[in-house]
């Protein structure tokens, strides 16, 4: 299945990329970058959370309905409040938020904040001053290893001896004669182009077989 990937920029300039890696039914929180040293959104940049609950700041209906229940407890660590709401929190042993959801709803509490970064295509280099490498690399060969973008085409070739695969949504032609190559085209865009006569075999993946 593909997934959308996103960009956001740090602080110093140095842009990371991420997956959406906490989808329900997971309670984990927020998204982690590819290089896995960035985590968003930052608790005290794009959300804040009230560690000291008082009943009184709790008006949703369906958490005050928890109050009183005997596995909400108000003086817990893992009890806090956002937006007049009850959040069950997580920490890891550095203190960073590692889940966090709503008593009143189910998904996670990064899809219940005003921040989202962005996605995109293409290559994220030629559009952004300085890319974090680690991320880039393990962006680029999730684009291309393995059918895990979705790539309707495998494409097995020969590079310094050795027979490697593509996975691509797209193969077209580009100039003919000895020079010939083939243009390849990622699920998200990314572009790169191999020598005719390097490749052996391009064929349908398994999961885009279609019967006649």
């Amino acid at each position: 299945m593909y997934q959308t990937p996103y960009q956001w920029t740090t602080n110093g300039g140095t842009t990371h990329v991420f997956y959406d890696n906490n989808l329900p039914p997971s309670e984990g929180f927020g998204w982690n970058s590819l290089c896995d040293k960035e985590k968003i959104p930052i608790e005290g940049d794009h959300f804040e959370l009230q560690e000291d609950v008082i009943e009184e700041s709790i008006t949703c209906e369906r958490c005050r309905d928890q109050l009183g229940k005997s596995y909400v407890d108000l003086g817990d660590d893992d009890i806090a409040g956002v937006r007049s709401c009850l959040v069950r929190i997580r920490r890891d042993g550095g203190g960073v938020l590692i889940g966090a959801r709503r008593l009143c709803r189910g998904r996670p509490l990064h899809y219940e904040i005003s921040f989202e970064p962005k996605s995109f295509t293409g290559d994220l280099q030629t559009e952004m001053d300085v890319v974090c490498e680690d991320c880039w690399q393990n962006y680029v060969d999730r684009q291309w290893s393995g059918d895990v973008e979705g790539g309707e085409l495998q494409v097995e070739c020969w590079v310094d001896g050795e027979k490697e695969s593509y996975y691509a949504a797209s193969v077209e032609a580009v100039n003919t004669g000895p020079k010939a190559k083939l243009r390849l085209t990622s699920e998200n865009g990314l572009k790169q182009e191999l020598a005719r006569g390097e490749i052996d075999s391009i064929t349908l993946t398994p999961a885009q077989i279609v019967d006649y």
